[in-house]
């Protein structure tokens, strides 16, 4: 093996695990909640729509490598409902069902997929992309 292909693989090596480092320091550095103890959600800024309805899936929104945010041990598809519900939100880039090409149909406190900096939907394509990571839960947009 040449010097360079060596440097270079050390150097992935070690991108990969400061990207784990950092996914599970963020992740573990807030409380690991159980469903029951969720945030509360965040209310509507639309008072004529009705919190009950399923109008419209929020996390259809979401395109591939969009930044969502973690923080009290969750992820959450807007900045500003981690701000309210857990004081701040530290961006990482998210990964959709790679097979559906989308991100619809995830629900509050789903679990989504961390690993090597990367919030993934399918634990399937975590393991493809990243091999490992930890389980937190999904709070969409606005509730």
């Amino acid at each position: 093996m040449k010097k360079n292909q060596k440097i270079l693989i050390v150097a992935l090596l070690f991108c990969c695990v400061l990207s784990i480092l950092i996914a599970m320091t963020t992740v573990m550095s807030d409380p690991v909640s159980d469903p029951a103890s969720d945030p509360a959600p965040v209310p509507s800024s639309d008072p004529v729509s009705d919190p009950t309805e399923d109008a419209v899936d929020p996390s259809c929104d979401l395109q591939r490598g969009e930044a969502v945010y973690t923080g009290c041990g969750h992820v959450y598809q807007s900045l500003d409902d981690a701000k309210t519900q857990c004081g701040s939100g530290s961006p990482v880039p998210f990964v959709w069902d790679d097979t559906k090409k989308s991100a619809c149909g995830i629900k509050r406190g789903d679990t989504v997929y961390t690993g090597c900096g990367y919030i993934y939907q399918k634990k399937r394509d975590r393991n493809a992309q990243c091999g490992s990571g930890n389980d937190v839960k999904f709070i969409p947009r606005g509730k």
